[in-house]
């Protein structure tokens, strides 16, 4: 990717940047505003995930059994993550700039 001239980001695995994307497209499911193309591929990830409720509003999420796969969800979370990270980072340059 690095070739093709893509960005590449090194994501930290941190539980409660997970909980953030996974709430995300869990808002986004609840207000009919989850954009996914119908990708079976994706529904199939989904139904193999389960969240956990822990304290301060955070969730885990994890598989509901080894054998299942839940790279597509995963890869939505951690794409949900940088968005969000890209959002405040440019709400927070906004205050940088001249009027």
């Amino acid at each position: 990717m690095k070739k093709a001239r893509f960005k590449v980001v090194d994501q930290p695995q941190y539980f409660w940047k997970k909980s953030q994307g996974f709430r995300r497209i869990e808002q986004k499911a609840k207000a009919g505003c989850l954009y996914y193309l119908h990708s079976d591929a994706f529904e199939y990830c989904v139904q193999n995930v389960h969240g956990i409720e822990e304290t301060d509003d955070m969730v885990r999420y994890e598989k509901i059994e080894d054998t299942t796969r839940i790279d597509i969800f995963d890869a939505a979370v951690f794409a949900a993550v940088r968005m969000l990270e890209d959002l405040a980072r440019e709400e927070k340059a906004k205050g940088w700039k001249r009027s």
